[in-house]
């Protein structure tokens, strides 16, 4: 587990190192009692307090003050969910059964699954913190259609809001189906004219109150999944990952090992299976029997995926593991209580010897007899991304944890790079996706990655624009403010410049990739935030534009500290003259004008301006010798000017000096591509425009002195307002209940 040794130690790879990662960035914004909302650490620049795996208004949030490291803030929140979910259990069966010995073996059997002991020592708090809260989402559910069904149902919907908060939307989504087949199977067995009522108001009171709770995330998080790769959804294929064939059961879901209920549990399940007729064992019964047609893609599955709203946006049905654990380890709850009743009228055992040899041989099933359940396929591809796992999951000799302190101190080439203090990005050569990512390595040294691990990322970035500017490393990769750029073997990229050959990290850095040794620097890298001399306005459809920037970009005659390249509108008619004046030449793609269009055509040609392919000279397509020499033409033409700037310490402001510039102001960051970003000039807000990709730029007009880009999500104040009403009415109304 990780939690040996020092706040330091951490463990070397994996879910781990992205959500230590999330920490130190959360942990830094509240200790300076600031809102973490937008990231420049990875994939050049996201927004952070959006993303669905960021838990940050949590109730860990103490612990980012009394953590000493974000390693200590991730294990001690792990320790904590641990004994929740061993709580949440034995609360659950005791609710139920009244039964001290099932409850501690039910919870057992919950604490210690293979499903979450896997996720624990992987690091991966976003499974772990959610898992946590499912049996009392499961309890105060039955209690909501057994008892008082309003104070219930806010306690039902407090905890589904926490899953969320607590960076699970997706075991959110899963455990709601559990609410929702325990209000089914309540209206089905009781009187249905009396129950219909009880159900509909304890679920209309859930959502509001989930709703109201989950405001302040939610309604950022829906903006960002708007744009993310995530928002057309997932085929049911691609959607189910990797589902547990029925004749694969033994192997996938009892067997001790990963995401396991394991041996023992499985046993003591059988002992509960003749009692189906008890109405809490047929309920649980019902809701193993759904999660194994889930989990095996059956039609259920396709139901869910098809007709229910969000369901094709996860991916991954392994997820969803927990649908079985907790109705089987229940069900395992009443088979030792059944053999508990048996063995005390016939053997005259006592209850606490038989539950303590129970106890004991369910740690060693689920903790100590696991097998190597890496195979040998899963060894090799970790090996060629450098990775090596704690024992627990790898080869016996691997060192199962390392001490991060240790590695960066050993990092030479890290830390070489982290000693230039300017503004910068870098990119491990090896790094080509969001997988085995370098976070929890460079994000303390304060270095800015142009990938990273994430599972939120804009598709227009990755894979288009990174897979462009791997054809001309050096100049695109320049674009995005690339500066060095690391490698474990030798490079011959041109552009790339060897500064030397660091000393050897060895295994103690993981992934291998982050040791390097080999360093370059990037000749053809842009400063960040300059002042470009000239501009190409792109106009027509979506894909005509993306096609002609991309031409543009890749185009040996563009010099991108002299030119830029804007993202237009759909039509000319949509500017004025004025607007077209800012330009140094206009590419019209098919679609771009129709008969109205001539004047303006006209008026901006005798201004002066390039127009590609020329429509008043009869040019009905672009060739490429001619743009080449426009090009080349404009890449002569006045210089770019690097600009001074200052952040704020959430990096969601940042401020240029543009007293010496006018024209067209060019930011190396993804700000036109996130609805929240606002430009002003001297106090004026004024339009932040698509350039170069995915980029930035803004026109400055002449005599201004400051530019000011501000970050504030799309209806996050209105979510934070609306949380904060509905903790308060809540509050009330649990109080208000109490006193009753």
């Amino acid at each position: 587990m990780p939690v040996r040794a020092g706040p330091g130690l951490g463990l070397p790879a994996g879910d781990a190192h992205y959500n230590a990662a999330n920490a130190m960035i959360a942990q830094n914004a509240a200790r300076e009692f600031d809102l973490p909302l937008w990231s420049p650490y990875t994939m050049s620049g996201t927004p952070f307090y959006a993303k669905p795996q960021v838990p940050f208004f949590y109730i860990t949030y103490p612990l980012y003050f009394l953590a000493p490291t974000p390693w200590a803030f991730l294990k001690w929140s792990l320790i904590i969910h641990l004994l929740i979910a061993g709580i949440a259990m034995y609360s659950l069966f005791w609710y139920m059964r009244k039964d001290k010995y099932a409850s501690f073996i039910a919870a057992l059997c919950y604490m210690f699954s293979g499903y979450i002991t896997a996720d624990l020592f992987g690091g991966h708090p976003n499974i772990v913190f959610n898992y946590a809260w499912v049996p009392l989402i499961v309890l105060f559910s039955i209690k909501a259609m057994k008892e008082d069904h309003i104070k219930n149902a806010i306690w039902t919907g407090i905890f589904l809001s926490l899953q969320v908060m607590g960076g699970g939307p997706e075991m959110f989504l899963y455990t709601l189906l559990f609410v929702g087949i325990i209000f089914l199977f309540y209206l089905i067995t009781s009187d249905p004219s009396k129950m219909l009522k009880k159900v509909l108001i304890a679920g209309i009171i859930i959502i509001l109150v989930f709703a109201g709770l989950t405001a302040h995330k939610f309604l950022p998080l829906k903006e960002l999944m708007k744009i993310s790769v995530r928002n057309q959804g997932y085929s049911m294929e691609n959607s189910l990952g990797d589902p547990t064939e029925f004749r694969e059961f033994w192997h996938d879901l009892v067997r001790p090992g990963p995401r396991n209920i394991g041996f023992i549990p499985f046993l003591l399940l059988l002992f509960a299976l003749p009692l189906w007729k008890k109405k809490d064992v047929s309920l649980f019964m019902i809701m193993a029997i759904f999660a194994l047609l889930m989990l095996s893609g059956s039609f259920v599955y396709f139901l869910v995926w098809k007709f229910i709203p969000y369901y094709n946006k996860m991916d991954d049905i392994f997820k969803g593991i927990f649908l079985f654990i907790l109705p089987a380890c229940y069900l395992a709850g009443v088979g030792i209580q059944q053999i508990l009743h048996h063995t005390d009228k016939k053997l005259k055992i006592k209850k606490g010897v038989i539950v303590g040899v129970l106890a004991f041989l369910i740690i060693l099933d689920l903790l100590v007899f696991v097998p190597d359940w890496m195979g040998s396929a899963d060894r090799k591809t970790m090996q060629e991304n450098g990775i090596i796992y704690p024992a627990r999951f790898a080869q016996r000799t691997s060192p199962p944890y390392v001490s991060m302190q240790e590695t960066l101190e050993r990092n030479t080439i890290l830390q070489r790079i982290s000693e230039d203090k300017s503004l910068y990005r870098i990119h491990v050569q090896e790094t080509n996706g969001i997988d085995w990512g370098t976070d929890t390595s460079t994000i303390p040294l304060g270095l800015q990655d142009v990938y990273g691990t994430e599972n939120i990322w804009l598709v227009d970035y990755m894979p288009m624009f990174l897979s462009v500017a791997n054809s001309d490393p050096a100049k695109l990769f320049g674009i995005l403010n690339t500066k060095y750029i690391t490698s474990t073997t030798p490079l011959n990229i041109s552009g790339y410049r060897f500064i030397g050959k660091a000393s050897e990290c060895g295994p103690l850095c993981q992934p291998i990739k982050i040791g390097g040794p080999y360093l370059y620097q990037n000749d053809l890298w842009l400063p960040r935030y300059y002042h470009a001399p000239n501009a190409v306005l792109v106009i027509g459809s979506r894909d005509n534009k993306l096609q002609a920037m991309y031409f543009l970009l890749t185009n040996p005659n563009l010099n991108p500290a002299k030119t830029i390249i804007i993202y237009g509108k759909d039509s000319i008619n949509e500017y004025t003259p004025d607007d077209l004046g800012r330009f140094s030449m206009i590419l019209l793609t098919p679609g771009s004008i129709d008969e109205k269009s001539g004047f303006i055509l006209e008026q901006y040609a005798k201004s002066g301006g390039m127009l590609m392919p020329d429509i008043l000279s009869g040019e009905q397509q672009i060739f490429v010798a001619g743009m080449g020499e426009a090009l080349q033409n404009l890449s002569r033409e006045g210089g770019f000017e690097e600009l001074s700037y200052s952040f704020s310490s959430g990096f969601d402001t940042l401020t240029l000096d543009v007293h010496k510039s006018n024209g067209w102001v060019f930011l190396s960051e993804q700000y036109s591509m996130y609805q929240g970003w606002e430009a002003r000039v001297d106090g004026k807000e004024t339009a932040i425009e698509r350039a170069d990709g995915v980029l930035s730029a803004v026109y400055v007009p002449k005599g201004a002195s400051s530019l000011v880009m501000t970050y504030h999500p799309r209806y996050l104040t209105e979510g934070i307002i609306i949380s904060l009403i509905s903790i308060s009415i809540i509050s009330g109304a649990l109080f208000y209940g109490k006193k009753e």
